[in-house]
């Protein structure tokens, strides 16, 4: 879906998936909406010559899934309102993607985390219960 954009940017896409994961009840197209909007936001955060890491593994009987990129990062002024509807950080949007991914992993049960790390690497992690 996002090779052509990603390969006019030189953004590399990284899979580090576990082979044997538990299984993880979930609607799977409101699941896809959610990595669409993750995905979209990691691309458009590295303007050129990235890298987007997925990872997912077993975590004390939980499915841990992470996007991880290398773009601008988050502006900590901004944290507290990165959920919250109609606001939005960026030039254009409306800012609903998040509010949507919220409301879905909320409906779910999962926990979820968006941050910046100390390597400069933003983390969107779902902690995902079976």
């Amino acid at each position: 879906m996002f090779g052509a954009q990603c390969s006019e940017r030189s953004i590399e896409w990284q899979n580090h998936i576990a082979k044997r994961l538990p299984k993880v009840r979930i609607d799977r197209e409101l699941m896809e909406q959610v990595l669409i909007k993750i995905f979209k936001n990691a691309i458009e955060a590295i303007d050129e010559r990235g890298v987007i890491e997925i990872r997912a593994r077993e975590d004390r009987g939980h499915v841990l899934l992470e996007v991880i990129d290398n773009g601008s990062g988050l502006d900590p002024s901004h944290n507290n309102n990165l959920f919250t509807p109609f606001y939005t950080s960026k030039n254009s949007g409306q800012g609903l993607g998040l509010t949507l991914v919220k409301e879905v992993l909320l409906r779910h049960g999962f926990e979820f985390g968006l941050q910046s790390r100390s390597d400069g690497r933003t983390c969107f992690s779902i902690r995902m219960s079976r």
